[in-house]
């Protein structure tokens, strides 16, 4: 059981830092992208004009501390800087959250998985380095049922997470082919839609900041149903 316990506390510490390295890469590419430029429309105006044309113009587009779709509330969120100003990382991110919200109107089946999945990786991700320093001291077998568990939802996340963010990637660029957009910057905002996308692919593994993400499934509030209050 040591040698198991071991294993996996290594898995944990290697993915752990994979996850932060890749987080802080993305925010760099962000930080870099978010100059802003008055030749680009700001985060808030790409992100309602993609929403209104893709008839979800319910989904209410916020100023917020995070860059977001909420799916409960309808909220797509941008944070300061992106959502007022013109930017390369304000039009990726909006396409991106407007992909996400599209694909919730579609009634995406891997994003509906994920969305419910994802939550769990807040106790998990903390649970398994515990349960591992445990398992080193303590023969349980039961504790092995508790590391599978952890193991399991974590990497379904991740899994899940990596279909959806291929699928938003193709639809943001799809949004971002508009005429709208000054060609002069393609290759800019192209930079900083990949790396947000890789950000919330390790957020879905280890993201210990948004504790709400654990009940929001279970509110009382079920997930529509492909296509429901969306567009009227």
């Amino acid at each position: 059981m040591t040698g198991f316990a071991l294993f996996w506390l290594a898995v944990f510490v290697i993915a752990f830092i994979a996850v932060a390295v890749v987080r802080t890469r993305a925010l760099r590419v962000v930080r870099s992208g978010s100059a802003p430029e008055d030749a680009l429309p700001t985060g808030e105006a790409f992100a309602r004009a993609a929403l209104g044309g893709r008839g979800l113009g319910v989904v209410k587009v916020i100023p917020a501390d995070v860059d977001a779709y909420r799916a409960i509330p309808r909220e797509l969120q941008l944070a300061d800087g992106r959502f007022d100003h013109g930017s390369a990382a304000g039009c990726a991110i909006a396409a991106l959250e407007v992909a996400h919200a599209a694909q919730h109107a579609a009634g995406s089946t891997p994003w509906k998985r994920w969305w419910v999945i994802s939550g769990h990786t807040v106790w998990a991700g903390p649970l398994l380095p515990i349960v591992s320093v445990v398992e080193l001291v303590v023969d349980w077998p039961p504790l092995a049922l508790v590391t599978f568990a952890c193991v399991a939802v974590l990497a379904l996340s991740g899994i899940l997470s990596l279909v959806v963010e291929q699928t938003a990637v193709a639809t943001a660029r799809e949004l971002l082919a508009d005429d709208s957009i000054d060609r002069a910057y393609a290759a800019d905002i192209d930079r900083v839609l990949r790396w947000a996308a890789r950000a919330y692919v390790a957020e879905s593994i280890f993201d210990l900041g948004f504790l709400d993400r654990a009940v929001e499934p279970y509110r009382g509030e079920p997930l529509d149903a492909p296509g429901s209050n969306f567009g009227g």
